[in-house]
């Protein structure tokens, strides 16, 4: 969807149909006709993981290499002919994974500019297998791709990576997850990707700060935050109205009032750490929006939130999917009037044994 693949189709029976809908089908197509296998299914449904045959994935990065379309590089030969030649079979690539396994293959990037005009997709992925600690990773050389649309630099916990503030000059980047690395810190120059659809910042590292400038990303679809965070103030949010998913909202550094004007939000991840004033009036201004709420994920910190969390968790009526987390007993006392819930999770402490629900339908949806 971010390199644009996949474009919006013709309203039918004025249905609204978003592009993650039209990506599904085509995914749907692709299982019915035994290409792609479902390795995961979700409680409604859809599609959460899948796998290819072995036979089918050689066909395909044959193809793809054929095609100039997509390449893949686990490691690169010591020698500087060797990497230059790499570099070569590369200007055409517009697609390209690497998986740092040794040294060496981080330095097919940095060989050539004139290697990287083409590239609309770069992955980055952490060595597969334990690899001792070195030191950190910089991203500078990222900054000759002038065109890069997806970029992705994922399970890089061993080393600290560092992200330079030229990323912001990366103006037609649409997806950029740092998942499952080592980073500290974020430059503010991020505010300039104005195009961002996907932003993906569950770090590694715990005490992340945030700068205020997602605000500024207002063409944002998913938004994921780590599950700790700082900020200087209050993170605006108000401004991503094209946005369907957001993790984690953290009510001590964003301001739930912003949820009311999020009117495409499907998806949300919430911590309740602090005690929230004019709660009442907040629900009832953002109700619109937390009805159409489809999954919802409620973390409670301490027992003392735990009042506000089932004022939100009341809120959003419509959900199909509902996941718990802390002292949330008084919660699952209430499923029963979520006619829509096919799947309910509770983690933390509970204390279901204790619960007298009658409805034994509702005990069925709860996995712990």
């Amino acid at each position: 969807m971010a390199e644009g693949l996949i474009s919006l189709r013709q309203q039918r029976d004025d249905l609204e149909e978003t592009i993650e809908d039209i990506a599904h089908d085509y995914l749907s197509e692709l299982v019915e006709r035994c290409l792609v296998q479902v390795g995961r299914s979700g409680s409604t449904g859809t599609i959460k993981g899948c796998r290819i045959h072995d036979l089918v994935r050689d066909m395909c990065l044959l193809k793809a290499k054929e095609e100039s379309f997509f390449q893949i590089k686990c490691s690169l030969q010591e020698n500087t002919s060797s990497v230059a030649a790499e570099a070569t079979q590369l200007r055409k690539i517009r697609r390209l994974a690497i998986y740092l396994d040794d040294e060496n293959a981080y330095r097919l990037v940095s060989s050539r500019d004139e290697t990287n005009g083409h590239v609309r997709s770069l992955l980055f992925f952490g060595p597969r297998e334990w690899m001792p600690k070195s030191e950190k990773v910089l991203l500078s050389p990222l900054t000759n791709f002038k065109v890069l649309r997806v970029l992705k630099v994922e399970r890089l916990w061993e080393r600290e990576v560092e992200l330079p503030s030229e990323i912001g000059n990366m103006v037609h980047l649409r997806f950029l997850s740092v998942r499952f690395s080592q980073i500290k810190t974020f430059p503010r120059s991020l505010g300039n990707l104005v195009c961002l659809q996907t932003l993906d910042f569950r770090v590694w590292y715990g005490d992340m700060v945030i700068p205020n400038v997602i605000m500024k990303m207002k063409q944002l679809r998913h938004l994921y935050l780590p599950r700790e965070y700082r900020a200087n103030g209050k993170l605006k949010l108000s401004t991503l109205g094209h946005l369907h998913t957001l993790d984690s909202l953290s009510t001590g550094y964003c301001d739930l009032k912003d949820v009311g004007r999020l009117t495409n939000l499907r998806k949300l991840k919430i911590r309740v750490s602090n005690s929230l004033q004019n709660l009442e009036e907040i629900l009832k201004s953002t109700g619109s929006t937390l009805n159409r709420i489809r999954s919802l994920i409620v973390f409670v910190d301490n027992n003392s939130s735990e009042g506000q969390a089932m004022q939100i968790v009341s809120s959003c009526r419509g959900i199909y999917k509902l996941r718990l987390e802390g002292p949330i007993a008084e919660l699952l006392k209430e499923l029963h009037n979520y006619p829509n819930l096919t799947k309910v999770e509770s983690r933390g402490r509970s204390h279901a044994s204790s619960l007298s629900i009658e409805d034994a339908s509702i005990w069925a949806k709860i996995s712990y």
